[in-house]
């Protein structure tokens, strides 16, 4: 049957059903001791699924409830401020095919029936930013943000030949590819260079270390109001970094620049210092920064940036961090807290031979990755999905 270009509702071409009620008596530490369960933890914002964040069911469900690795899954519910997982959609991974996964209750599941679409493209251009901005007109909620099945099935799509579908999926799963090729690389090029970081500073990180209080000191960012962000650059205004500017990074805002005392500077240090990326370390932005992340303070004839920027990334930071800020509900980073954590002060000609060796492995990195596929892949969506 040969299809043609149409427009339609996403009620009109799929059927849908929520995902599995749970309490937290019912999730297991495991899939030895439960079903895997796609939850809001399970959505990036950009539409992937985060396998770091699968649940274990251990209740009861049907088996109209396992969802089918051509049936789409789709957050209904988001507690981010912005509501930035709010519509997306993913399909069961590959590694999950041919396992009892579900959804939880914070998931909707769509079943297409209709043969001129194809799930796969569907799942792509519910994710289209523009189709992404008409589902958050339908969100109701404050702090916690929800989209009914009725409203989803509201949705105006615009379907392209079956033919073009498969084009298209064809195109930006290569694209995926590429993407996953490249966090490999990167991947591989981190564990080098935490490897040469251990080799030069083993010595130093076992004698000798010294409280931050004695060494360096913070600032906090500042808060600005939604009404103050702007999405294009403007006179006056910098680039607004926020932790998803240094955690992601594809939501870029400005705000009013009117006081140097909050801007950092390409070789800053970030730290992360509310929520659950408290202790998360960034650099190489710049911008002014927000309230809840902080800049290291440091003496550059003491210290050189590199180097501090992987004594942050180091285990022993890690475990730290876990250990005093982790404890309450809201995880949090004091100042008071970040000076008792120590570390050592190696002669800065050594930290600087580090660094050369960190740009230098970065370098051929790049090169070899030019891609850059996260912005290739996001062009090829904006062109090719409708």
């Amino acid at each position: 049957m040969q299809s043609h270009e149409f427009q339609t509702t996403l009620g009109e071409i799929a059927s849908f059903r929520r995902g599995v009620s749970y309490k937290g008596s019912e999730l297991a530490e495991s899939e030895a001791d439960g079903t895997p369960m796609i939850n809001m933890k399970s959505f990036t914002k950009e539409g992937k699924y985060r396998p770091e964040g699968i649940k274990f069911h251990n209740g009861i469900f049907k088996d109209k409830d396992i969802i089918k690795p051509d049936e789409i899954v789709l957050a209904n519910t988001d507690l981010t401020k912005e509501g930035d997982i709010l519509g997306a959609a993913i399909m069961i991974p590959v590694e999950l095919h041919g396992r009892s996964v579900v959804g939880s209750h914070h998931t909707t599941i769509l079943t297409v029936n209709d043969e001129r679409v194809n799930p796969t493209y569907l799942a792509r251009t519910i994710n289209s930013e523009k189709n992404r901005i008409e589902i958050k007109r339908y969100r109701r909620g404050a702090t916690v943000k929800g989209i009914t099945s009725n409203d989803l099935k509201k949705i105006v799509i615009q379907i392209p030949s079956l033919d073009e579908q498969k084009r298209i999926v064809t195109i930006l799963d290569k694209a995926d590819e590429i993407e996953r090729t490249t966090a490999k690389i990167q991947e591989m090029r981190n564990e080098v260079i935490h490897s040469i970081f251990l080799e030069i500073f083993e010595n130093h990180l076992n004698e000798k270390l010294q409280p931050l209080k004695e060494l360096v000191s913070f600032s906090q960012g500042k808060q600005f109001g939604v009404e103050l962000q702007i999405l294009e650059p403007k006179e006056g205004y910098s680039r607004f970094l926020r932790i998803t500017d240094y955690t992601q990074g594809d939501d870029i805002r400005y705000v009013p620049n009117e006081d140097n005392k909050y801007y950092v500077h390409n070789n800053d240090i970030v730290i992360v210092r509310y929520g659950a990326s408290a202790g998360f370390v960034g650099t190489n932005k710049e911008g002014v920064l927000a309230n809840n992340l902080f800049k290291v303070n440091y003496d550059k004839k003491m210290f050189d940036s590199t180097f501090l920027f992987y004594i942050f990334q180091h285990d022993r930071f890690k475990k730290f961090v876990k250990k005093e800020a982790f404890g309450a509900a809201m995880p949090a980073l004091s100042f008071k807290v970040m000076e008792r954590f120590e570390i050592p002060v190696p002669p800065i000609k050594l930290q600087n031979l580090f660094a050369d060796i960190v740009q230098h492995i970065t370098s051929i990195d790049l090169r070899a990755s030019k891609i850059r596929s996260i912005n290739l892949k996001a062009s090829l969506s904006q062109k090719l999905l409708v």
